[in-house]
């Protein structure tokens, strides 16, 4: 429609815009969401960028993945640190890839996607390293990227250059 054209005018081809554009009513909404995520947040780029492709791996999200290690590697996240997003928490701490507020987020991330609600031996780890508002906004990035790779997955999107059916 118009409205939805007009909505991504401004925006990349991107497959996953072409899948969300079958429910227009509500894309307006997501997109302002997204936008807030990746342009007005407070937390650091490369930290968001962590969060998303830990929520990826844990998701196994094809196309999350694919976007966004671009990504964090556009905003400066180290190439070992992209690669390392699935690490098992258990090597964490002897991989000397995360700094201690790297971990705590992964940890975090983690539980949330796992457990739904951190523990708050993770809550307060973080809290160490993030403001407030800061973890407020991991947990809106969590949630919103759990949501891309659900959305992703089951529609079966795949990156751009692949065959769209």
């Amino acid at each position: 429609s118009d409205d939805v054209q007009e909505l991504l005018s401004d925006r990349p081809k991107l497959n996953v815009y072409r899948a969300l554009s079958l429910a227009p009513r509500v894309l307006g909404g997501w997109l302002a969401l997204g936008q807030a995520v990746l342009r007005e947040a407070k937390l650091d780029r490369r930290l968001r960028e962590l969060v998303i492709l830990r929520v990826g791996e844990l998701s196994d999200a094809t196309y999350e993945l694919a976007q966004h290690r671009r990504v964090a590697a556009q905003h400066g996240l180290e190439p070992e640190k992209i690669e390392n997003a699935g690490m098992p928490l258990g090597a964490l701490d002897a991989s000397g890839v995360y700094d201690p507020g790297e971990k705590a987020l992964l940890r975090f991330t983690d539980e949330v996607v796992r457990d739904v609600k951190a523990s708050d031996v993770a809550f307060e780890e973080l809290r160490d390293h993030l403001s407030d508002e800061e973890l407020v906004e991991v947990l809106i990035t969590i949630s919103m990227y759990m949501g891309v790779a659900r959305i992703t997955e089951t529609l079966e999107v795949t990156t751009e250059g692949e065959v769209y059916e």
